[in-house]
């Protein structure tokens, strides 16, 4: 296409790409700052960061299905980068966020945050109705949430590298059943937490609750852990079924089994009885 190869010429940058196409996680200068010291103009990034996306996405280097704000928030091509918000055992500049409901904290404190000693799980909610519910509904006093906004942009992967930073600390990820929930679950299994589990988010809840879905063969190329590849092959099957995170309540964290019965789900639901899943 004619707009792939105008941004191959431009600055002879686009094409050997590293500083234009993926900024620095640690970079927290403005967008158009930014664009000015990589030598092009300080605009260049932000107009024509749609098509960044556009070539990042078709060539696999993005998943699909991301908004635009989503996709530039992973690629760090926002003016400013959002705040992230945490809440539970975890400490800021010496302030307990245990004691309060949750924070947003900006990218230029993101090195002065950590686990507190008490963390036993760290469990990132991609919804933000259901990152609410939780903290209010369903905390156990011994986690620490993150609301991933989505699919998590660079400013989230390194809150959670910062979380999980402790060996053996236990990662957990909840959002919706379908595609885009499972590929949140899938990079960030890859970015931050190798042996990263699913709460609320298995094949049992989506029968029982869930709504027919087309398959989609392409999530069969998931499969950073085991867990996450055997939810995509249910999902690029032909009985897939997905199911939104908000109609389901939330849980808290915890070890073992337990009855589908006990999980409040709204909506129309295709109870499968007898089935159990587990918490994460």
């Amino acid at each position: 296409m004619g707009w792939r190869r105008s941004v191959t010429r431009r600055a002879g940058s686009w094409s050997h790409s590293t500083p234009c196409l993926r900024r620095p996680a640690a970079d927290r200068s403005d967008l158009r700052t930014f664009s000015a010291k990589a030598g092009l103009d300080s605009k260049l990034v932000e107009r024509q960061a749609w098509r960044i996306v556009d070539w990042m996405t078709a060539t696999g280097r993005l998943p699909p299905g991301l908004t635009g704000e989503e996709a530039r928030a992973a690629l760090g091509l926002q003016k400013f980068a959002h705040p992230v918000l945490v809440a539970g055992q975890a400490v800021l500049r010496g302030l307990d966020l245990a004691s309060l409901g949750y924070v947003g904290v900006a990218p230029g404190d993101i090195g002065a945050l950590e686990a507190s000693p008490q963390a036993e799980a760290v469990l990132t909610v991609e919804n933000f109705t259901s990152f609410n519910r939780h903290v209010a509904e369903a905390m156990t006093g011994r986690e620490v949430v993150v609301y991933s906004g989505g699919f998590p942009s660079q400013a989230t992967v390194r809150v959670l590298q910062r979380l999980c930073a402790a060996p053996g600390q236990r990662v957990l990820h909840w959002g919706d059943i379908d595609g885009g929930g499972l590929r949140i679950a899938d990079h960030l299994a890859r970015e931050v937490a190798p042996g990263l589990g699913l709460h609320l988010m298995t094949e049992a809840l989506a029968r029982a609750h869930g709504q027919p879905l087309p398959a989609d063969p392409s999530l069969g190329a998931l499969g950073a852990t085991d867990e996450i590849a055997a939810l995509a092959g249910f999902l690029a099957g032909a009985e897939a079924r997905c199911l939104e995170q908000e109609r389901v309540d939330p849980v808290a964290i915890g070890p073992g089994e337990f009855s589908l019965q006990t999980v409040a789900v709204s909506g129309p639901q295709a109870r499968l009885p007898g089935e159990s899943m587990r918490t994460g």
